[in-house]
């Protein structure tokens, strides 16, 4: 069935920027990760999503969208899968946008505000 007026169709692939700690990426007792959700839209970025430039592991502009928070299967995220590591200037920014957009920290924590 197509897809009706409005609706995207369904997607086989979605880029995700892992936010969860080291610790809690290597951790067996820690089955899951936090991701957010990439969007190559950057054109309709909003006060929740932070600038991931292209070239830091990602293949062109994107926005990590911190309203779209994700507890993600480890088992899932295999090397296959794998694209790079952002640097961590942009993961920090991320973070500080997502503790925001949660309520955990105060806007001007936010770089670039």
């Amino acid at each position: 069935m197509p897809p009706t007026k409005g609706t995207r169709p369904p997607r086989d692939e979605r880029w995700l920027l892992i936010v969860s700690t080291k610790r809690d990426c290597r951790a067996a007792d820690c089955p899951t990760v936090v991701v957010v959700i990439l969007s190559a839209k950057v054109e309709y970025a909003g006060r929740h999503d932070e600038l991931v430039r292209a070239g830091d592991a990602v293949q062109r502009d994107s926005i990590a969208q911190t309203d779209l928070v994700i507890f993600w299967p480890k088992a899932e995220l295999t090397d296959a899968r794998w694209r790079g590591d952002v640097m961590q200037d942009t993961l920090a920014r991320v973070r500080a946008r997502l503790a925001n957009t949660i309520g955990v920290a105060e806007p001007a924590a936010i770089a670039g505000t």
